[in-house]
């Protein structure tokens, strides 16, 4: 009788590893493909965001009818 409920054991233990590892897989799968998303979203907005705020920063409107620093002290 031993070996008979030893083999079930073996079975049920085999079956339920193999639900809790695809349980975890699934919950897992979908936190990586987010961290990879925003990796990817951060990596190829930012250089663009830079060199536009470079941009935006050297235009005239930017610089034009703002007081300088000598003159807002008088």
């Amino acid at each position: 009788m031993y070996p008979f409920v030893k083999k079930v054991a073996q079975q049920l233990g085999v079956h339920m590893t193999t639900g809790i590892f695809a349980k975890g897989v699934a919950k897992v799968v979908p936190v990586v493909g987010g961290v990879l998303s925003g990796g990817l979203t951060l990596a190829t907005f930012l250089p663009m965001a830079k060199r536009l705020k470079k941009h935006l920063a050297n235009l005239e409107v930017t610089t034009a009818g703002t007081p300088s620093a000598p003159d807002a002290a008088s």
